[in-house]
């Protein structure tokens, strides 16, 4: 299998630059919305929206309890 290869796209480029991972961090977003009580037993996270400026931060999660 090919490997393929991507670029980063927003709607305006407003900002360019690069990005760096690692995996130190075990946990993901899942594990997050767990320990808050909003991810129940048997639920997945589908997707995930989030929306941030200064001083303003929104995320939106679709969860379901349908894993296909």
């Amino acid at each position: 299998m090919e490997k393929e290869h991507f670029k980063a796209h927003v709607q305006y480029d407003d900002w360019k630059g690069s990005v760096a991972a690692d995996s130190a961090d075990q946990e993901d977003f899942s594990d997050f919305l767990r320990d808050k009580g909003v991810l129940k037993e048997g639920e997945i996270v589908k997707g995930i929206s989030f929306y941030s400026a200064e001083r303003f931060f929104d995320v939106e999660a679709f969860v379901s309890d349908d894993v296909d």
